[in-house]
């Protein structure tokens, strides 16, 4: 048994869990992270801008994986691999223009981030020894196994959560 990926999906339950529990306290609340017209605006564009982004990661796929016939990702690890490159497109460039927090953001919430990066964060490099020590391996006969898109998708939420809190942390010391 893999203790990594086990403690991982109680993790992701634990998670998934505490997310919805904030849904559903956060309906109570008014005033829960209030964005201004200038940050509804500049998220309208972003949105336009990880769109468009997206469709062209879309064809780009297409092109070099159905045009070359090249099988380095499976169908579904080239979605993952989209899906996550736009969210980070999306989430950087809220942050950077300013439109990621609102008025109200909670600092428990920015809690949560910290300690679900710092998690993560342990689960990333957990893998990565396993994969200097070669018990990992992430390419197997050119395609990614199951262990890389693991791999690939603790990447993702770790430079996710690592955006977020650069991102407060650039707003609190402009402010």
């Amino acid at each position: 048994m893999n203790i990594v990926g086990f403690i991982n999906g109680i993790a992701s339950a634990l998670v998934i869990l505490i997310m919805l529990v904030l849904i559903k306290r956060r309906r109570g609340i008014s005033n829960y992270n209030q964005l201004d017209e200038r940050q509804k605006a500049v998220r309208g564009s972003i949105a336009l801008h990880s769109l468009i982004f997206g469709g062209g990661l879309l064809i780009i796929s297409g092109v070099i994986f159905e045009g070359t016939g090249s099988r380095l990702f499976t169908i579904g690890t080239q979605n993952l691999l989209i899906i996550a490159l736009v969210s980070i497109f999306f989430v950087l460039e809220s942050v950077l223009r300013g439109a990621y927090f609102g008025q109200g953001f909670p600092q428990k919430r920015l809690r949560l981030f910290k300690i679900l990066g710092m998690v993560y964060g342990l689960f990333t490099a957990l893998q990565i020894v396993n994969i200097v020590k070669g018990k990992i391996i992430l390419i197997q006969e050119g395609v990614f196994t199951s262990a890389g898109v693991e791999f690939f998708s603790y990447i993702w939420v770790v430079v996710l959560y690592g955006l977020i809190l650069w991102g407060w942390s650039r707003g609190y010391k402009e402010n």
